[in-house]
């Protein structure tokens, strides 16, 4: 089923991503992976919302300035300051597996734009 693919591609997609800085993350993933969307018949924004999605969950404590920077102002350290935004990781998590499952999250503003 379609579904089937695309939480096939959005595993896939986000083992690739996960180790790569967001830059670098979409100059090589939306090159190879887009006109496979399009012939899966997805909606590349979609495709782009899933993307986005996937690189903000990936940028860890060395990419991530405000961490780094609330560890030094407050004193205390990264890990401890990660055990409260794990409850903020696991929301965003829940909002890609939504955004995923129910396209019409992610296509319901730019459909108000070109119409």
């Amino acid at each position: 089923t379609e579904f089937g693919c695309i939480q096939q591609e959005h595993f896939k997609l986000r083992l690739r991503v996960a180790n790569q800085k967001t830059d670098a993350g979409t100059v090589l993933t939306v090159p190879l992976a887009l006109p496979l969307i399009v012939q899966l018949g997805c909606d590349p924004v979609h495709f782009g919302v899933i993307l986005a999605l996937n690189h903000a969950i990936g940028q860890r404590p060395p990419v991530a300035s405000v961490l780094m920077t609330a560890s030094a102002v407050s004193g205390a350290r990264v890990g401890e300051i990660m055990h409260y935004n794990k409850w903020f990781i696991l929301c965003f998590f829940l909002v890609l597996q939504l955004v995923t499952c129910i396209p019409h999250l992610s296509l319901w503003l730019p459909s108000l734009m070109v119409n």
